[in-house]
């Protein structure tokens, strides 16, 4: 649902409608509206996030990278949820509080994913640098991944995994 019609469209009543339930079933589960869209926004960053950990843990650094990235329909539907939220926070500051929230909670895991897997391979790093990289790399990761929910035609999975290889080549990481 905020995915399709964002955070504004996302009334408690008008999730209730689409669940099936009834606004006092899903007021017994959340205190409020902003704590359930709180819930959803942590269900798309600690799910993404879970997956890019597992995938360092035993794939490729791009293909954890692009676990981020809009390549199905769920990722899709993460992304447009995320960017909903990232829209939202400019005026909202409880949005604002519950991204950043999330958001830094995602990023120490990924930090702690990425020194693992550096230093497995030799490349320890001071924490300020390890941290600059991560932020390189993620900030590099969402704007493909803006572009390509913004135009999926242009930002193909082929094009976006083309874009990632060479975000981590410029950094060494190819």
């Amino acid at each position: 649902m905020i995915a399709r019609d964002g955070l504004s469209g996302a009334t408690l009543r008008a999730i209730a409608a689409q669940a099936g339930c009834t606004t006092g079933s899903l007021t017994h589960h959340f205190a409020d509206r902003q704590a359930l869209l709180d819930y959803a926004l942590g269900l798309v960053c600690e799910g993404s996030t879970e997956r890019v950990v597992a995938r360092l843990a035993d794939g490729t650094l791009a293909d954890a990278l692009a676990e981020l990235l809009p390549l199905d329909d769920a990722r899709t539907l993460e992304g447009a949820v995320w960017l909903a939220n990232v829209s939202a926070a400019h005026d909202d500051p409880a949005v604002s509080a519950a991204l950043i929230r999330r958001s830094d909670a995602s990023f120490a895991a990924l930090t702690s994913a990425f020194g693992t897997r550096l230093a497995a391979q030799g490349r320890a790093l001071d924490h300020e640098e390890l941290d600059l990289l991560v932020d390189e790399i993620l900030t590099a990761v969402d704007g493909i991944a803006v572009y390509a929910l913004s135009d999926p035609i242009r930002y193909t999975e082929q094009r976006q995994r083309l874009l990632l290889a060479r975000v981590l080549e410029r950094v060494g990481l190819a």
